[in-house]
């Protein structure tokens, strides 16, 4: 079994010298320094919306393109606090938008 945390910005880069993976929140990206440490990250990312700690969920087309363009190693799609049927419908959209973006 693997432990991923979310971790404070400021604990990130000790973080990923401790495991061999990292988890990046999407609302966090818009500091430069969270871009940064991304970026310098060589561990094996993992991209979650955010959803559940800043209660803001991007659109689908929105955080697709923003996972097109980052590439990370795996991602958590669109999900919806305590509600699973819109969860299922978003990451059945959230799916089929990043399948236009790569085609």
């Amino acid at each position: 079994m693997q432990v991923v945390p979310i971790v404070p910005f400021q604990l990130m880069q000790r973080n990923s010298r401790l495991s061999f993976m990292s988890m990046y929140l999407y609302p966090f990206f818009k500091y430069k320094s969270y871009q940064k440490q991304y970026r310098e990250d060589t561990n094996y990312k993992i991209l979650d919306n955010g959803v559940f700690e800043t209660g803001y969920l991007p659109s689908i087309e929105e955080y697709s393109r923003f996972v097109n363009r980052l590439l990370p190693d795996e991602v958590i799609a669109p999900d919806v606090p305590e509600d699973y049927q819109k969860t299922f419908k978003l990451t059945f959209s959230f799916i089929q938008q990043l399948r236009k973006l790569n085609k």
